[in-house]
């Protein structure tokens, strides 16, 4: 399937071995274990698989497909679904991606659509630290939001030289461009601070 990025099962923080997600024998829920599956712009059919297997909520497997969400937490039964945005510089242009989550005992799914990072790194990062790993789930959720949050300070300090570079004589277009930045780049410093202490609460009680 072209858009599975990785299908792995781990137990005490360990990976045991690849999944197929065609495969319903394969995607059982067992104690002890946890489930990491990550996606890249998957198909309807797709994801209505993984619905099947883990009980997704219909609105939350719409909003996975859909994208162009803002970012929230909500909870459907046993699962929270948790969508976020991505950043990246692609020269000099700021491109939004977006990621949902969906998180439940003994899984867990990532859904990435436009431009974004692969997570792979994270899971390498996880994969070498088997005794943090084996926290399960919530750390999963843990270091994928802690490499979002990464990714955004390099974009906030380049808008900030750029801001710096704009103090000489500009155009009223450059005007309303440097406003734009500058706005954006203090919603994305706030949000970021949030979310850090958010996240260090998180590590702080696991």
């Amino acid at each position: 399937m072209g858009h599975v990025v990785d299908c792995a099962v781990y137990e005490a923080g360990r990976r045991v071995g690849s999944l197929d997600i065609n495969d319903p024998e394969q995607m059982r829920i067992e104690p002890g274990r946890v489930i990491w599956i990550g996606l890249y712009e998957p198909s309807q059919d797709e994801l209505a698989k993984l619905q099947g297997y883990f009980g997704l909520h219909e609105l939350a497997i719409e909003d996975a497909y859909r994208a162009h969400q803002r970012p929230k937490l909500e909870v459907y039964g046993e699962t929270l679904f948790v969508v976020m945005k991505t950043a990246q510089l692609e020269g000099t242009h700021v491109a939004m991606g977006e990621t949902s989550f969906f998180i439940g005992r003994g899984y867990v799914i990532t859904v990435r659509h436009g431009p974004s990072t692969s997570y792979a790194e994270v899971r390498a990062r996880c994969e070498h630290t088997p005794e943090s790993f084996k926290k399960g789930e919530d750390f999963i959720l843990y270091a994928l939001m802690d490499f979002i949050v990464d990714r955004y300070f390099p974009i906030v300090d380049s808008i900030e030289d750029d801001i710096e570079s704009w103090k000489r004589p500009y155009s009223m277009a450059k005007a309303h461009s440097m406003c734009w930045r500058r706005s954006w780049c203090c919603g994305v410093t706030s949000c970021i601070s949030a979310m850090r202490w958010l996240l260090c609460r998180k590590s702080a009680s696991a």
